[in-house]
């Protein structure tokens, strides 16, 4: 479903309802980002490296990209470790739950064609994998080398997510009552499953799963919860323990579980910024930061599999084209012409995207000349 699509059935049962005030302003992070893109950011201001001491401190000095600041103070230098879940591989923070270069473990890469889902190396698919697609309103596969097309749905689908180990594809379907839910359905069209059973009137959207594979989130309006409005979800990836993470606004849309788990990105036009960008909300608090740099309009954002970059839609000369920007926010790099609905190819090699003149196509994560596969849209590799 398209956003305008969403926003008619959203916006009458949204609009009037209390929200509370938007989160705005760009955090450190996006900040960061934004001057590394301009060549002022961690290279000029000698940040400190992973594994070394001396960040904060009197000289107030910030740890590279990927790394936090481990018992740093304003007087006393600390030491730059990994955030969060992330492991220290080498010089770089990796996430090896969901990293087929280190799955598992450091330097414990995955065999050729294989993706990493809870720290195991599954199936043999990599970017030679299958494509999920939405053609005439129903979920498709194809092989990224264009062979074995394959109708999943009888009825209609739309958005379609890939879950991590590659055996179940989430995606939204309109019911018969002016509903939307989120199914699940496996990858050889069995197991058809409605996930959220929404009476008339939810709404239920954009699904993503968490890098485990054992949440989806959604963006959506539940009548039997109206007074809470519009809000990111998540839900067990059966369907069970439905959980609020925020409020949402009828402009969002898209939305990108990280690979470590911590953070969901999505576009929306939020007070002030006058064009859609791309915005990074904590699963744990919900609190926003806006990671695009606000020059132009930010869509469709999609996370590279080693979470150091986010691939989107980019507004640029008066037309949508596949662009990447640092995961840490700031201004982007355009890739090819006009496109947009960018998905990584599960080893990070390849972009697939939907074409303006309704095809679906693959690059290089690079750019360069696109190769098409079929005719399409909302492609999720």
């Amino acid at each position: 479903m398209d956003g305008s699509r969403f926003d008619g059935l959203t916006r009458n049962l949204a609009s009037g309802m209390s929200r509370r005030k938007t989160l705005q302003g760009l955090t450190f992070g996006a900040l960061a980002g934004l001057l590394s893109c301009l060549g002022l950011g961690e290279a000029s201001a000698a940040c400190v490296k992973l594994g070394e001491k001396g960040c904060q401190g009197p000289k107030n000095k910030k740890c590279c990209q990927g790394a936090t600041c481990q018992g740093g103070t304003n007087k006393r230098v600390g030491k730059c470790v990994c955030k969060g879940s992330l492991t220290k591989c080498g010089t770089k923070c990796v996430n090896t739950q969901t990293d087929p270069r280190h799955c598992g473990g450091c330097d414990k890469a995955c065999g050729p064609g294989q993706t990493c889902a809870r720290g195991d190396c599954q199936g043999g698919q990599g970017k030679s994998g299958e494509i999920a697609f939405v053609k005439d309103f129903r979920i498709w596969t194809i092989n990224a080398d264009g062979t074995e097309l394959m109708q999943l749905t009888t009825g209609t689908g739309e958005q379609p997510a890939w879950s991590p180990d590659r055996t179940r594809i989430a995606f939204m379907r309109v019911g018969a009552d002016n509903q939307t839910d989120i199914f699940t359905i496996n990858a050889n069209g069995t197991g058809l499953t409605n996930l959220t059973n929404n009476t008339i009137e939810s709404r239920s959207n954009y699904p993503t799963w968490s890098p485990d594979g054992r949440r989806i989130a959604f963006l959506g309006l539940r009548v039997e919860e109206i007074e809470k409005g519009l809000s990111f979800w998540t839900m067990d990836a059966d369907g069970g323990n439905v959980t609020r993470v925020g409020e949402a606004k009828t402009s969002d849309r898209f939305l990108a579980w990280s690979p470590d788990g911590t953070t969901i990105a999505f576009d929306g036009n939020r007070p002030g910024d006058g064009r859609s960008q791309i915005y990074a909300m904590s699963v744990q608090s919900g609190t926003l930061t806006r990671l695009s740099d606000g020059t132009t309009s930010d869509e469709q954002p999609n996370w590279s599999p080693d979470g150091t970059t986010i691939a989107l839609s980019g507004l640029r000369g008066g037309a949508r084209h596949i662009c990447t920007m640092p995961a840490g926010g700031g201004g982007s790099t355009t890739l090819t012409g006009e496109g947009g609905h960018p998905a990584w190819s599960p080893d990070g090699s390849e972009i697939v995207f939907a074409g303006s003149d309704g095809s679906i196509s693959t690059m290089n994560a690079g750019g360069g000349f696109p190769t098409n596969l079929t005719e399409g849209s909302d492609p999720d590799w």
